[in-house]
């Protein structure tokens, strides 16, 4: 509402509406949607959840990591129609280039398989500092499963908004500024803790964001692997 983002609760039996304080934040990169069955659901690049504001009771409904899509095509998608055979999910994806223009209305229809059709393969976790994947790296994800047999990607977010409330946001530059960089530490903290445990990802995408991974400890010098390509790599890495 405005200008600053709020969640509210309605009482359908008495009209009244009341703030939520402790909600977390949606992104422009996320989708809300509710089915005609009343259910509410949010889309993440991760997969479909159960609504709940607070995020404390957030249940995986579908997991993407086991379907052949874009993630950033899907991750705004809306939920049409959900049940345990098939799913059903319709967005306007925006390529990213210049400028961001709308594709025309994408429906999905996600079928249920007997089988897991990545079975016996090795995974590889990619995580990502952000709500969200941009449409290159959801294309680079996608390619890099269609191109390799015997390797499978999946994605993890680690979510700046995961540490933040809907009742902490303000219009105040400065005070939005300070959330912003202790909801970055939360995260770094997060990710380099799950790194030294061994339960850290393979892949961390936008790991430049974090002063704190930029430490031969967390992170492995790829410039040895670079060299054996063929292509010139040095108008991306420096």
């Amino acid at each position: 509402i405005g200008k600053t983002p709020m969640a509210a609760k309605l009482d359908l039996k008495t009209g009244k509406m009341t703030r939520l304080l402790d909600a977390k934040p949606i992104s422009a990169n996320q989708r809300i949607s509710s089915t005609s069955e009343g259910k509410g659901y949010l889309t993440k690049a991760t997969g479909i959840y159960e609504y709940d504001p607070t995020g404390a009771n957030e249940i995986c409904v579908l997991n993407y990591d086991h379907c052949d899509i874009n993630r950033y095509e899907i991750q705004t998608a809306n939920v049409l129609s959900i049940d345990e055979n098939k799913v059903i999910l319709g967005c306007s994806p925006r390529i990213e280039g210049e400028y961001l223009i709308p594709d025309p209305v994408v429906v999905y229809f996600l079928d249920k398989v007997e089988k897991n059709p990545n079975a016996g393969k090795t995974v590889l976790t990619v995580a990502s500092l952000s709500d969200s994947v941009s449409y290159s790296e959801g294309e680079a994800l996608k390619n890099f499963n269609d191109q390799n047999p015997d390797y499978h990607v999946q994605l993890v977010l680690y979510d700046q908004n995961a540490y933040k409330t809907t009742g902490d946001m303000t219009d105040d530059i400065d005070t939005s500024d300070r959330q912003m960089y202790s909801a970055m530490s939360m995260v770094s903290g997060s990710l380099s803790m799950d790194i030294r445990s061994g339960d850290g990802p393979d892949v961390v995408l936008g790991a430049a964001q974090s002063i704190d991974l930029l430490d031969s400890q967390y992170l492995m010098d790829l410039t040895p692997y670079l060299e054996r390509e063929t292509h010139d790599s040095s108008k991306y890495y420096s």
